[in-house]
């Protein structure tokens, strides 16, 4: 009877909007198995669009009457359409740069430090003519990285070799004078600190986000990267990003984003968060931060907020926890990302203008502290509507959840960090013994009321697969795997938070659910097609899902 009655008010709707001399039709028809998100109106078989927007959702029978001749109809039968999906963290513009001026370096094949060499000896003779030579994607292998490894192939130009983590980099001796680098890793202990012995060109952390910083492609590099990257993107089934970090390097990438609107070849709708450091710039950064956010928006990309980073990955010993590591009973973690007190003045800051903080945090001191800070800030301000989110969240205390939903702060998690990776695993396990047993939580989180999205955090870890993401939060491990590398299946959460977590709710944590993330009457014609029924079929077939189309404002932007 309800369904009924929303088919007919939809109907009715419908025909007012049509109703007219010349009589107007639909632009585009979308016929299949419709599942909406839309709690009162869940399932359809077709969607009418009218001018990129939403104006029917209902019986295919129905809409067929409001189809002209240049009505284009995607029929995609027995496939399933959803919402189009959305990535609530995504380094966009590290995949940009990847994508044009960067050798890849992240072959499983390679087993020294000298293939990696090798690699870029060939590259700089296939590429001559650059001013900074870049790769990204290697691993420590036999022996650790030197400069004078890289300066035997090149000695008078740049280069700079980010590790697959992306927090590493290996420079060349050029390039440690070109970019200030002063200080070299500790060999004996390369995860708790650094020396100051002569340079090696291998560093960590802060100071190799800053060479990174530095080492910038330019405005016109980053479009012609930013159009590959719509293209996987969309091949992908995605179609909005919430981007980490728009000025990892410096400000090319939200000018080339605003360029790319403004000439119509921009059509990912991309929603920002702006790097801001602790240091002595905070305040200049701050107040740039509200003038970018003020000349660049558009339709198509937006400055929406502010991201930190609190602390680091786990199995690099760069987590910072409430209780000690249990190989090192005076080691915390890394906790020099950020002052608290001054993440309490961002966050302010942010809110008082309509902003949100996205607080990186992978230890549960981290997530502690950050959470002390926002909430603070909140306080202060009286603001609790702002979606101030933690990211990642490996572990966290359970009182920090329950303080995380009477502030109304979300979670972003990682679904596809899930399933046990044994090498990183038993690592872990000398760390933090028991605790490895509670990571990644997802149910505890939603159980306290707390709303959550899910994030890649591609390309600097996971991939991007929709039907991966979907199986690993439900499942906690990834189809045909040994049922050994279930991670901590009691954090296993329905289908159908899985894809509000993808949709609707990655919506919300962008303030965008009012245009995006639901098929209903007046939201942008955004659409995922799959060959696969996430809240029914088996989820052990689900790796053999395949996206089918991807569709922006009723049109096809891929189709496989």
């Amino acid at each position: 009877m309800k369904r009924s009655i929303i088919v007919l008010l939809s109907l009715a709707i419908l025909l007012g909007l049509f109703s007219c001399r010349k009589r107007e039709y639909f632009d585009q028809l979308v016929i299949g198995r419709v599942i909406t998100m839309d709690n009162s109106h869940p399932f359809a078989d077709a969607v009418g669009i009218k001018n990129g927007t939403i104006v029917y959702v209902g019986p295919a029978r129905t809409a067929l009457n409001f189809c002209s001749k240049s009505t284009t109809i995607l029929n995609y039968d027995s496939a399933y359409v959803y919402p189009g999906f959305i990535d609530a963290n995504i380094n966009g513009t590290v995949g940009a740069s990847r994508m044009i001026i960067e050798a890849d370096l992240s072959s499983d094949t390679i087993a020294t430090m000298q293939q990696y060499v090798d690699i870029m000896q060939k590259y700089i003779l296939d590429n001559p003519g650059h001013s900074i030579y870049h790769g990204y994607g290697w691993k420590l292998k036999d022996c650790q990285p030197d400069a004078k490894m890289l300066d035997a192939i090149c000695n008078e130009i740049p280069i700079i070799l980010t590790s697959s983590d992306n927090h590493q980099i290996w420079l060349n001796s050029v390039a440690m004078c070109k970019f200030g680098v002063h200080q070299a890793l500790d060999s004996t202990k390369i995860t708790k600190a650094k020396s100051a012995v002569h340079p090696n060109g291998w560093i960590k952390g802060i100071e190799a986000f800053n060479v990174y910083r530095q080492a910038s492609p330019t405005k016109d590099e980053y479009k012609h990267g930013i159009l590959k990257w719509q293209s996987l993107i969309f091949s992908k089934g995605y179609t909005a990003v919430s981007e980490v970090c728009d000025n990892i390097t410096n400000n090319n990438a939200i000018r080339a984003y605003s360029e790319l609107a403004k000439e119509g070849k921009l059509q990912l709708r991309t929603y920002s968060t702006h790097y801001i450091s602790s240091d002595k710039k905070m305040d200049s950064e701050l107040n740039e931060l509200l003038q970018l956010a003020k000349n660049y928006e558009n339709e198509y990309f937006k400055i929406n907020g502010v991201v930190v980073f609190v602390d680091a990955e786990t199995e690099n010993r760069m987590a910072w926890m409430i209780d000690p590591y249990n190989d090192d009973h005076q080691y915390y973690g890394n906790n020099g990302y950020i002052n608290i007190e001054k993440l309490t003045k961002i966050t302010k800051f942010a809110n008082e203008n309509e902003l949100y903080v996205h607080a990186i945090c992978n230890g549960d001191g981290a997530v502690h502290s950050a959470l002390d800070a926002i909430c603070t800030a909140e306080d202060i301000t009286n603001i609790k509507t702002c979606r101030n989110a933690i990211s990642v969240i490996k572990y966290i205390h359970p009182d920090d959840i329950m303080k995380m939903a009477d502030y109304n702060i979300m979670a972003l998690v990682e679904p596809l960090s899930i399933p046990i990776d044994t090498t990183t695993f038993e690592t872990e396990k000398q760390y933090f013994g028991m605790r490895t047993m509670s990571q990644y939580p997802i149910k505890s989180i939603l159980t306290y009321g707390c709303r959550i999205a899910f994030q890649s955090y591609y390309p600097l870890r996971n991939s991007l697969n929709i039907p991966m993401t979907i199986c690993a939060a439900v499942a906690r491990n990834f189809p045909n795997l040994p049922s050994a590398l279930t991670n901590n299946s009691f954090e296993s959460i329905s289908r159908k938070q899985a894809l509000r977590a993808m949709t609707i709710d990655a919506a919300y944590s962008i303030k965008q659910e009012k245009k995006l993330g639901s098929i209903c009457l007046g939201k942008v014609a955004n659409f995922t097609v799959i060959d696969f029924n996430f809240l029914k079929d088996d989820l052990q077939h689900s790796d053999e899902a395949s996206v089918i189309a991807t569709i922006i404002e009723g049109k096809e932007v891929y189709h496989k």
